[in-house]
């Protein structure tokens, strides 16, 4: 019998659990004067619908198990999608703070070695500008539009890719699942190496430790 750990499982149980309960709300985009223009959401059922596209998408182009994953998107519905679908997958996210500033990022992506990066538009500009892993990406996802670089766009993979549950990657409670990088505010940027067990673990803990319900709306002020 197969065992073992995903942080992305935890969605899918809580999808057949509650699966009209609203998941995610993010705000909408910015008005002239800087307020968002209303707010989207996602039930549990959709958000699960939405990761298992995405990671059959991401799996045809080639991300796979154990990858180096750079995800590179603002705050909002997609981030969060990607985020999950590519703990199904069991690739590796490198997150990492972009307040640490240019110079000291392009230093967390070349000691990270992603092979992939997903991120938006600027992201990709940045990537290209500055030379960012040069040396060790071969896949690239733009989510928005891409402009004159290649690779492939979120859009199409979506469009494209199949509409059924993602198998999900079951690992050992010590596989890696994400490098996070600090801003390094404090010094020297680190990348903390997070397994699949820590994250559940810390789901576990939090609900014990603050009672944490099925009716709690929790406000993440840094996403990441």
């Amino acid at each position: 019998m197969t065992t073992g750990v995903n942080m992305a499982q935890l969605l899918r149980e809580r999808a057949q659990k509650h699966p009209d309960k609203v998941a995610v709300i993010v705000p909408g985009p910015r008005t002239l004067f800087g307020g968002p223009q209303g707010w989207q959401q996602m039930t549990y059922r959709e958000l699960e619908a939405e990761t298992d596209r995405i990671a059959h998408g991401l799996a045809k182009i080639g991300i796979k198990r154990g990858m180096h994953v750079t995800l590179m998107v603002k705050p909002s519905l997609e981030f969060f999608a990607l985020t999950f679908a590519l703990w199904k997958m069991g690739a590796v996210l490198v997150l990492v703070d972009p307040g640490m500033g240019m110079k000291s990022l392009g230093v967390c992506l070349a000691e990270a070695k992603p092979e992939a990066f997903v991120g938006i538009p600027l992201a990709h500009v940045a990537r290209i500008v500055l030379g960012w892993a040069k040396n060790s990406l071969r896949i690239l996802v733009t989510v928005g539009r891409r402009w004159f670089w290649r690779g492939h766009r979120l859009a199409d993979i979506r469009a494209t890719s199949a509409v059924e549950p993602y198998p999900i990657a079951l690992m050992p409670p010590d596989e890696m699942a994400s490098i996070l990088f600090s801003s390094g505010s404090t010094g020297i940027a680190k990348g903390a190496v997070y397994t699949h067990g820590i994250f559940t673990s810390q789901v576990q803990y939090l609900q014990e430790d603050y009672g944490f319900g099925d009716d709690e709306i929790d406000m993440a002020t840094f996403p990441l």
